[in-house]
């Protein structure tokens, strides 16, 4: 039972903190929606559904938005790099290792690996991904 009080007082606490930096740089950001390794380099306007999935080593820059659109979410790979203030939205996969650049917004599935995406709405600009230039994991 001593256990259980303590982990309910822990979850408490971070549960708060956590509510309170969401609340202090504009952010919100869904619960359980990013598997190990997420970095975020600018924590400031962050936007991210609870419905979405986000696999490992994924990397967010300021603004980025990853919302659902007609009540369906995106289901992103692992290692994808969200460049500021790009988004995903809707019924969307992207692929692993992709990088999506600054402004652009996804709204169609990537199914290439290792490539760049940019523009608006998002178009292919390069062949190179994360693979040849990985996500710094700080």
């Amino acid at each position: 039972m001593k256990g259980n009080i303590y982990h309910t007082i822990l979850f408490y606490f971070f549960y708060t903190l956590y509510l309170r930096v969401e609340h202090a740089c504009c952010s919100d950001i869904g619960l359980n929606v990013f598997d190990k390794g997420l970095v975020i380099w600018h924590p400031e306007r962050i936007i991210v559904n609870s419905n979405a999935k986000v696999g490992r080593h994924c990397s967010l820059s300021s603004g980025v938005v990853i919302a659902q659109a007609h009540d369906k979410s995106p289901i992103i790979g692992n290692e994808v790099e969200f460049m500021i203030d790009s988004s995903a939205l809707g019924d969307i996969v992207i692929a692993d290792h992709v990088r999506i650049g600054a402004k652009a917004l996804v709204i169609k599935d990537i199914e290439e690996r290792n490539t760049t995406w940019a523009g608006l709405p998002a178009k292919k600009i390069s062949d190179k991904g994360t693979v040849e230039t990985p996500v710094p994991i700080p």
